[in-house]
């Protein structure tokens, strides 16, 4: 692999082609648990069938402050087991509650914030002797971890669909298996973990989301975007004073550091964000996708469709200002700061890069 604004390939054994494993789960006597175990469909104590289910319920995410129908009906079921948790450390008491009849699987009923505390402690901390399969459910404001790897529409309907597959697996759910980005900055004493990572614009567009679309009282997917139609917008005629250019110094993989003047970069295990937007053209079999999108690209408006689903156009290319490759770790030095699953950080060139890579792999279970 060349530099990041020189020509990109892939070789078909390089490692990160290898990033998704999707499957679904039977029922037949082959099928095995997540300790690897077969199947016996005897349930143990504390599981309400087959796989022991807990749920972690953050009662103060987007959708749960406003109704959380989840609670009351998981309560309905005896041996499933609840645990409230609205901050990380909450979380990691949490699951460590759990620890004493390790769950098959855990559901999160809570946002992004809270699916990112999830996985952070399963694979920073390691409390069950297994990792468990995770569901997240569509709690939280914008909820864009839960629309690629998770549960889609109504939260009720979902978790009753959950419980069931539960009781019995079977094909009407699959298990994919994606990494999680580890994030190592020299200003937090541990590691981030989560899902997306945004700088540039992209730190720019969800500020600019709070103060003017948040506030206004619109939420969900509508609310970013809402603030991406804005900027973009603003951006391809010269009027936007939210988008801001930011020096960056950066190295993928093995390649050269480089000094580029970056608009936007993402770096994401997800293949959807939010309203199904794929930025991500060349990266389909990659580990992590890297998008990074220079100062001043040219031909903007003509490629922005093709951009934004992810598919080939002519002119999406390095020459033209547009970037969008597989990686496997990635050094990256500003100053602007950087998002996590939404969540604002700072950062300091001086201080050291930061350092993208995947933490581990976990399995979610999703229609």
């Amino acid at each position: 692999m060349r530099g990041l604004f020189g020509e990109a390939c892939e070789h078909p054994d390089h490692p990160v082609n290898h990033r998704m494993e999707h499957h679904r789960l039977g029922t037949e006597p082959s099928a095995t648990d997540p300790a690897g175990h077969p199947y016996t469909g005897a349930a143990a104590p504390g599981r309400i069938g087959p796989l022991g289910a807990a749920i972690i319920d953050n009662p103060h995410s987007g959708r749960n402050r406003r109704h959380n129908p989840v609670a009351g009906q998981a309560a309905r079921h005896q041996n499933l087991r609840i645990r409230e948790a609205v901050t990380p450390h909450d979380v990691k008491g949490a699951l460590l509650d759990l620890a004493d009849s390790p769950p098959d699987l855990v559901i999160v009923n809570g946002g992004d914030g809270t699916a990112q505390s999830v996985m952070r402690m399963l694979l920073e901390h390691r409390p069950f002797p297994h990792q468990p399969l995770v569901a997240i459910l569509p709690a939280g404001t914008t909820n864009m971890t839960a629309g690629d790897i998770g549960m889609r529409g109504n939260r009720l309907r979902a978790l009753n669909r959950l419980l069931d597959w539960a009781e019995r697996p079977g094909p009407e759910m699959s298990v994919m298996t994606r990494p999680v980005l580890r994030v190592r900055s020299p200003l937090e004493t541990r590691p981030l973990y989560g899902m997306f990572f945004g700088a540039s614009a992209v730190l720019q567009g969800i500020r600019f989301c709070r103060a003017e679309i948040h506030s206004r009282g619109i939420k969900g997917e509508l609310g970013p975007a809402l603030a991406t139609a804005r900027l973009v917008l603003n951006q391809i005629f010269g009027r936007s004073k939210h988008l801001r250019s930011e020096p960056i110094t950066l190295q993928a993989d093995e390649g050269p550091a480089q000094d580029i003047d970056s608009l936007v970069l993402v770096v994401s295990a997800l293949d959807r964000l939010f309203l199904g937007l794929r930025p991500f053209w060349n990266s389909r079999h990659g580990a992590l996708h890297l998008t990074l999108i220079r100062d001043r690209p040219e031909h903007l408006l003509r490629v922005l469709p093709a951009l934004l689903r992810g598919r080939h156009h002519p002119m999406l290319t390095p020459e033209h200002g547009y970037l969008n490759q597989g990686i496997r770790e990635l050094r990256l030095s500003l100053d602007g700061g950087f998002t996590l699953d939404g969540e604002l950080h700072e950062s300091d060139s001086a201080r050291g890069p930061l350092l993208i890579d995947s933490g581990g792999e976990l399995n979610f279970v999703r229609p």
